[in-house]
């Protein structure tokens, strides 16, 4: 996989590697904030019963809609953020989207249906991607493992001093937007970037490449308020990104082995995993509309395994 990889740019200890390259095919579709600011697309829960676990979507867009893997959405009755990412076909009626909860203490409407949010910091992303995987394998089911995501919400919640009545996410954005507001002004997006590879004191936090820039321009705040709140609640330190070589991961993710599951609705969802990386993929018509690539994580102390990649 060869891409253009531009010069580091950063701020504090947050630092970003931005993509940029040509892709085979082009695929018409919109956002799915775009889709809910037209009102083309409303997202709210399931009908009575509600399932915690799911919600649903409703299209009246002549265009497919995507909708990214870990994008808040927030109100109705709890937070969530779906499972994986996912194009919405057009005109689809109350398809059914597996999500997890990113907000523990309500169970009660703040509105009926939900908006638009920042994205998961990318300790709940990864967090969340990899036990999707391995229910993925498991059962075949796109489930995350829950009470691991309300951990990492705590932690991140506690260790910024956030307060939240109901341990929602979405409360350390609010809470910390001027601190945040100043990563998104100073890491401005690189015009033709489709990709980014997001690094923290010197360590991969995720990799982000989508299949054309406008998408990424799209959701650029939110996707570098996302690794904001990543770089907040990490110590700086003096550690640079000479380790950090983008395109031998690119070249290593290009020759891994990647499990293919259906779309929810369309397209395929492909995983892999290895001793150093594990990732996530949404391909429709051989077109990669979005790949996510995070480090593999020690279980003892949590910390980001070194990876071992050949030039």
């Amino acid at each position: 996989m060869k891409m253009d990889i531009g010069d580091p740019f950063n701020y504090q200890n947050l630092t970003l590697i931005p993509l940029a390259g040509s892709v085979k095919g082009e695929i018409d579709y919109i956002s799915a904030t775009d889709a809910m600011d037209d009102f083309k697309l409303l997202v709210a829960e399931t009908e009575e019963p509600v399932n915690i676990q799911e919600i649903s979507v409703t299209s009246t867009s002549d265009k497919m809609i995507l909708l990214l893997d870990c994008e808040a959405l927030i109100g109705a009755r709890k937070n969530r953020v779906p499972n994986t990412t996912s194009l919405i076909p057009a005109k689809v009626h109350k398809l059914k989207i597996p999500v997890t909860c990113v907000e523990k203490d309500r169970w009660s409407y703040k509105s009926r249906k939900f908006s638009s949010g920042h994205y998961a910091p990318p300790m709940v992303r990864s967090s969340k991607s990899f036990s999707v995987y391995h229910n993925l394998r498991e059962t075949g089911q796109l489930i995350g493992d829950q009470d691991q995501i309300w951990n990492d919400i705590k932690w991140l919640l506690d260790i910024l001093d956030v307060p939240s009545p109901t341990k929602a996410m979405n409360d350390i954005v609010n809470q910390r937007l001027l601190q945040l507001c100043d990563f998104v002004e100073e890491l401005e997006y690189p015009p033709g970037t489709r990709g980014v590879a997001a690094v923290v004191n010197g360590k991969l936090a995720a990799l982000d490449l989508f299949d054309k820039p406008d998408i990424l321009e799209n959701i650029w705040n939110r996707l570098v308020t996302s690794y904001a709140v990543e770089a907040l609640s990490t110590p700086a330190s003096d550690h640079g990104v000479a380790d950090i070589n983008v395109q031998a991961l690119l070249n290593h993710i290009s020759k891994v082995h990647w499990d293919a599951y259906p779309g929810i609705a369309i397209g395929q969802d492909m995983r892999f995993q290895d001793t150093s990386y594990f990732g996530q993929a949404h391909v429709f018509a051989d077109v990669c509309v979005h790949l996510s690539v995070f480090p593999m994580k020690n279980p003892v102390d949590n910390r980001t395994v070194e990876p071992q990649l050949k030039n």
